[in-house]
């Protein structure tokens, strides 16, 4: 194909090839010409955009794909329209606020009064639907800003640039695949004249061309003069030369000439006059008719009818509204009496409407055996379902369907994780009181035994009974010590303490408390123990596991003072190097559900880490729940279905809307799109508090969660030494949050 394009001309030419053997070659010739001269279009707009922001865009080829996010065009906004555009949003990590800013754009186009002829549709540029209406749409921005001095003319660049084969095919390519008809670029100047002068010529004065046309006499011999009617008068009066004065000058002389020329008055002759009214009556119903016609081709017009619709809509609106206000004017001025009788009525209309329903269901004497079979059926039907659910292995999808509803948590759940992180911390508060008072009662067996063999006095003990000085404490351990030489000889029923201590007795409380220490201090058998049961299946409902973790709190005192807390973290390290040894990537790791998070978590959520969470996430989530008009709901189907429950609720009108909707179509609607947008825009305001009343609150965190994250920080760096740093991030936020606050949120 030879494309030739002289400038003089102004178009390119089609020539055959001698080497296309096929017949369509004037058809592909044709394909390519449309994609140059678009090309060319994006060039000029292109180079206009350059011309007014001056800075470089992206080339023509990548101009489609670039103008997408709106920046370009929300920079053109900013310049022709100064205050419309507040911000301009060229974030990539946040691309669905790239739509404010081709909103921005639409404000501005809106602000200089472009007819909406030439605008183009969101999704047309965000979803590249139609690219080229958008380039027209540019096209004649700049013809109307040229119009009015704003900015510069746009150049006709057709002819002048060059493109590769390979260009204009891909162009065509995307153009087909587009599927719309591409705009006239060439006649945009007289369809935005036609556009902006179109209301003006409605308004004027459909006589005003006649009114410049006097009505000249003729004689018998003027006949050689041919009078002009209307029509032909405002046909001749299109074109800029029948409008000038100078035209008309050498025809009005001709037809005054003969006027001068009589001598006796040609209107008073009553036949003459007879047609004059005649021919003014056949003006003004030509007249008449023309205006008639120029209001109904109005009124069949979309943009009449689009109007209309709109001017309905908001009519019905304004009557809705008004009588909704009187509705409430007239509640709020009637009695509490005629209110109180309302409800009465209404409550015993309800209860009389539920008992006449109770009676029509419930069965007759002669159904009672019906009615046992049934519910003899039902019960064997739920109980074989039960059956096969607790002893196949692999339950139906069917059979896990019917009981997926227990899983969800109720207020009664709710409740029973109060009451247990209560009990909890009791059991704590009881075991730390449980200490104290076995140091004491030990010191306190101590002195006895060595009050029995005579190494001390009865004084001495006194001394060491410390807080427990009371009378009555004081007059029991009188008898006790009393009586103690008496029963030093028998065997008590306690097998470690020291009145009834003997060599076996205490060979075995001295092996226990090795053992306790050796397990304490040595964290490596328990965490192998950990690891090796974290991966068995116990059966049940997981009571083994439970039981070794509270066999481990227990083991550790639920760290209730410094020691236990730091042999505690210990163990979690341990822990973490032998569950290390068997993950192959980061990701399986973090989908891993281990022991060590569950104690090092159990433990930090006592009473004196109460104070972080309310000091953290109690203001921000009171916030949250206090406020009834936050709506975060981010399923565009959901919210979809809300506006349509909204629009009927409003109107008392089934919608036009479809019920049936993806996401793609949901947030095709305007509507729905911009509450959409409101909701997600609402969310992160919401989470970026969270998230930075979290991070600037690291220092308070309990020291054990710290501790932990740092040591798995460092087994993940050492055993994954290639793996990004984001990822060995997004591991340490999933343990410290999902782990440990986010049930604290909950």
């Amino acid at each position: 194909m030879n494309l030739t394009h002289p400038v003089n001309l102004g178009r390119i030419r089609l020539q055959k090839n001698e080497n296309h053997t096929t017949s369509r070659w004037m058809d592909q010739q044709r394909n390519t010409l449309l994609a140059y001269e678009y090309l060319c279009h994006i060039g000029e707009a292109k180079e206009w955009i350059e011309n007014c922001l001056q800075e470089t865009i992206d080339p023509i080829i990548k101009l489609e794909d670039s103008m997408r996010d709106g920046v370009v065009l929300a920079k053109l906004a900013s310049w022709f329209a100064p205050g419309i555009v507040h911000r301009i949003i060229g974030d990539t990590k946040h691309k669905f606020l790239h739509s404010e800013n081709i909103n921005s754009f639409f404000k501005a186009l809106r602000a200089i009064r472009l007819p909406q002829t030439f605008w183009f549709e969101l999704t047309d540029l965000y979803d590249k639907k139609n690219i080229p209406k958008v380039i027209f749409c540019i096209h004649a921005l700049s013809h109307m800003l040229a119009r009015n001095n704003l900015a510069p003319n746009i150049k006709n660049l057709f002819g002048e640039l060059e493109f590769t084969k390979e260009e204009l095919f891909a162009t065509q390519k995307i153009l087909d695949g587009y599927g719309v008809v591409m705009p006239n670029f060439t006649t945009i100047g007289s369809s935005l004249q036609k556009e902006l002068n179109e209301d003006s010529e409605l308004d004027l004065d459909p006589n005003f061309r006649f009114k410049k046309i006097d009505i000249v006499p003729f004689g018998m011999n003027d006949s050689a003069m041919p009078v002009k009617t209307p029509e032909l008068i405002v046909e001749e009066s299109d074109s800029e030369e029948e409008d000038s004065p100078q035209y008309y000058a050498p025809m009005l002389q001709q037809l005054q000439a003969p006027k001068r020329q009589i001598t006796t008055p040609y209107w008073s002759k009553p036949e003459n006059l007879e047609k004059l009214v005649q021919c003014q009556a056949l003006a003004r119903k030509w007249l008449s008719r023309r205006e008639f016609e120029q209001v109904q081709q109005i009124h069949r017009s979309t943009f009449f009818q689009s109007n209309v619709n709109h001017l309905q809509a908001r009519v019905r609106g304004v009557l809705c509204r008004r009588e909704l206000e009187n509705k409430r004017i007239t509640f709020e001025t009637c009695s509490d009496e005629w209110a109180t009788q309302l409800q009465t009525a209404s409550r015993g209309f309800l209860a009389r409407l539920k008992l006449q329903r109770l009676l029509n269901a419930a069965p007759d004497d002669d159904d009672d055996d019906d009615v046992r079979k049934v519910g003899f059926t039902t019960n064997s039907i739920v109980h074989n379902v039960q059956q096969e659910l607790v002893s196949q292995k692999n339950p139906s999808v069917g059979t896990v369907k019917n009981f997926i509803h227990l899983l969800d948590d109720s207020d009664l759940d709710y409740n029973s994780e109060l009451q247990l992180e209560s009990i909890r911390q009791e059991v704590i508060q009881s075991i730390r009181d449980n200490s104290q008072l076995d140091a004491h009662v030990n010191t306190i067996d101590t002195k006895i035994a060595l009050l029995v063999q005579n190494a001390i006095t009865i004084d001495e003990v006194l001394k060491v009974t410390g807080p427990l000085r009371k009378k009555e404490q004081q007059r029991r351990f009188t008898q006790l010590a009393a009586a103690a030489e008496a029963e030093a000889t028998c065997q008590g029923a306690i097998p470690f303490t020291f009145r009834n201590i003997n060599q076996k007795n205490q060979t075995a409380l001295d092996l226990y408390q090795q053992l306790v220490y050796v397990l304490q201090t040595e964290p490596s058998h328990l965490a192998k123990l950990v690891s090796l049961t974290g991966v068995q299946d116990f059966g049940g409902d997981g009571d083994g596991h439970k039981r070794i973790e509270s066999t481990i709190l227990a083991l550790f005192g639920y760290a209730t003072n410094a020691r236990e807390e730091y042999l505690l973290i210990n163990l979690c390290r341990y822990c973490i190097d032998e569950e290390i040894k068997h993950v192959k990537s980061p990701q399986e790791f973090m989908r891993g559900n281990y022991t060590f998070m569950k104690l090092v978590v159990q433990t930090n959520r006592g009473a004196k880490e109460r104070k972080f969470f309310r000091t953290v996430l109690a203001p921000l989530i009171n916030e949250v729940v206090n406020n009834e008009f936050l709506d975060l709901e981010t399923d565009p189907v959901g919210i979809y279905h809300r506006v349509i429950c909204d629009e009927e609720s409003r109107t008392g009108l089934p919608s036009r809307r479809k019920h049936s909707v993806n996401s793609q179509e949901a947030l095709a609607d305007e509507e729905v799109r911009n509450i959409f947008i409101t909701h997600l825009r609402n969310l992160r305001e919401i989470t970026e508090k969270f998230l930075s009343s979290i991070t600037s609150s690291l220092d308070e965190l309990p020291y054990g969660i710290r501790a932990v994250a740092r040591e798995l920080r460092l087994v993940l760096e050492h055993k994954f030494p290639d793996e990004p740093a984001e990822n060995v991030i997004k591991i340490l936020a999933y343990f410290i949050y999902y782990r440990y606050l986010n049930p604290a949120i909950v």
